[in-house]
């Protein structure tokens, strides 16, 4: 048992510096996330998340809200729009569509990946990676 706990976080340290390597080169790009799940995530790589929509935003968006959004859009130059793919995708392209935004489908759950001893790494990998590429774009 300590022999599998001993390779798991050896494991860990290695993906985490692998990720922090990918992510580095957009650590001060701002984006906008629907849905608040990936902070830990963006905490841990030092991500510059400008913006939280919630799910039910994207159809019932306020006056007021809308206005901070654009405003946030437009001082810290966004681009980038992540989707969590749970969610109703249609809509939410609609919405960068409108705010000229660049949306792109993240999988924070693993629900798109096999489920084996590596998911999790696995997981950790495909979204600093699918994060670094829409930034860089």
């Amino acid at each position: 048992m300590k022999e599998n706990l001993d390779e798991f976080h050896e494991k860990l340290e290695t993906i985490a510096l692998d990720v922090g390597n990918i992510l580095t080169p957009v650590q001060e790009k701002s984006f906008i996330v629907v849905h608040d799940g990936m902070q830990y995530f963006e905490n841990a790589f030092g991500l510059e998340r400008s913006f939280a929509l919630f799910p039910e935003e994207a159809v019932n968006l306020s006056g007021k809200r809308a206005t901070e959004l654009i405003d946030e859009i437009e001082s810290n130059d966004i681009k980038v729009m992540f989707i969590e793919n749970q969610f109703s995708y249609d809509v939410y392209t609609e919405l960068g569509e409108q705010l000229s935004l660049n949306t792109y489908s993240i999988d924070p759950l693993g629900i798109t990946i096999d489920r084996n001893k590596d998911h999790y790494f696995v997981l950790i990998t495909s979204l600093a990676e699918t994060i670094a590429e829409a930034l860089n774009n």
